[in-house]
């Protein structure tokens, strides 16, 4: 069997391209704060029973500034509901967003987004 050296070393060289790109998206997703090149980054924690403390946890290991935290364990809010309810999971504290129409739960999130914001540029409320 011939074996072509030259089609070898092309296959060796583009498999190292991938796996050094596959390495790069996983530290990505894994700490998006590592990459910070905007001045905010939020996440989102998906959690079910007492997963608040994952999400709490998540704020440091992402190397965000916001975390949204949701219940997904209960039946009354979230993805096969009208409404949701979160907690909001900043450096400086929480804030629990009540139960209400996901429109107005997503205001509430962009309002904590702008004034994370006006607070990085000395502009704070």
């Amino acid at each position: 069997m011939h074996v072509d050296n030259a089609a070898l070393d092309r296959f060796r060289r583009s498999t190292a391209r991938l796996t050094e790109a596959r390495t790069r998206e996983w530290n990505i997703r894994s700490r998006p704060g590592a990459l910070k090149t905007c001045t905010n980054l939020v996440g989102f924690a998906a959690e079910s029973g007492g997963g608040i403390e994952r999400a709490r946890q998540k704020l440091t290991d992402k190397q965000v500034n916001l975390i949204v935290f949701n219940d997904v364990s209960r039946g009354d809010i979230g993805f096969d509901s009208e409404e949701n309810e979160v907690t909001l999971i900043g450096r400086n504290g929480e804030r629990q967003v009540e139960k209400a129409p996901k429109r107005a739960v997503a205001g509430a999130i962009l309002d904590e987004v702008a004034r994370l914001l006006e607070e990085a540029d000395g502009r704070g409320r």
